[in-house]
């Protein structure tokens, strides 16, 4: 997981996700779905879906508040990914059906 972190485009959510992933272990498996990035626009932090970006004015928080929108973006992503996988899930299934 650290070396995955070591090339990560992100600085700013790094220490953040660290910190979370030594308090609750489990997370290092659910990150490697997720990619972090660092972006110059004016917004704290955001995702695609596929990428978590940490804003400008990430780093105007503290550490705690840092923590919380980092996991926050970061379970808005894994929701995103769960959803993702579940209709194509769902839509091979219901292809299957159609096929009989």
């Amino acid at each position: 997981m650290l070396e995955r972190l070591n090339r990560s485009e992100s600085s700013r959510m790094r220490l953040d996700l660290e910190s979370a992933i030594e308090y609750l272990p489990g997370l290092a498996s659910l990150a490697l779905w997720c990619r972090f990035a660092d972006t110059d626009e004016e917004a704290i932090a955001y995702t695609d879906g596929n990428t978590i970006y940490a804003g400008a004015d990430y780093e105007k928080f503290e550490p705690k508040e840092r923590r919380f929108i980092c996991l926050h973006e970061f379970f808005i992503s894994l929701f995103v990914i769960q959803t993702d996988l579940r209709n194509s899930k769902r839509a091979r299934r219901a292809a299957l059906i159609r096929n009989f």
